[in-house]
């Protein structure tokens, strides 16, 4: 009996030591529309060194931690400077469409990088944007997809992955996971 007793508090210290340091996120809210990263990812906390949650940080967070995470942006336009890659499970929900604006580039065709790439181990959902202005002479000027990506209730615009390549609006590799539901694309 004592053992037993043993082995399991053994077991336990394992697994607890296993989970010490790992921190799980709250949802995260966006409230800047600047372009900058988070102080420190990994800390539970969206922030940059000015103490605001950006978009970019909110990813980097999110990208940090263990487990699903959920990133909320209100209306506004977020203008990205390279592309925020993606490498986790992550739900993106913005105010809408209409309201909710994720761009490369101020103008059309100025940019020279995607607005996302979702990696191999990404899961990610995006829901109520509009993704424009991407830029690139290969596949997804929108996104790049290499994992499972699923987006809803969205637009995309004026995103060039040139005449040679492929997915202007989103690329999506081969053995990779899409699910697009009323969204549109010009």
């Amino acid at each position: 009996l004592l053992l037993a007793a043993t082995i399991i508090a053994l077991v336990l210290m394992s697994v607890l030591a296993g989970h010490a340091g790992s921190v799980e996120a709250a949802p995260l809210v966006v409230d800047s529309t600047a372009n900058v990263s988070d102080d420190n990812p990994g800390d539970g906390t969206c922030a940059t060194s000015g103490g605001e949650c950006t978009l970019r940080a909110a990813i980097e967070e999110a990208n940090a931690l263990a487990g699903d995470d959920v990133i909320t942006v209100p209306a506004g336009i977020y203008t990205v400077q390279g592309e925020i890659a993606i490498h986790s499970i992550v739900t993106i929900t913005g105010a809408s469409a209409a309201s909710t604006i994720i761009q490369a580039a101020a103008t059309p065709g100025t940019a020279n990088h995607r607005v996302f790439s979702v990696s191999s181990g990404g899961d990610v959902s995006i829901s109520a944007v509009t993704i424009r202005n991407g830029n690139r002479a290969d596949n997804g000027a929108g996104i790049e997809n290499f994992g499972s990506l699923t987006v809803s209730d969205s637009t995309f615009s004026d995103n060039d992955s040139g005449n040679t390549r492929h997915g202007g609006a989103i690329y999506n590799a081969t053995g990779a996971n899409l699910v697009v539901l009323r969204s549109t694309s010009d």
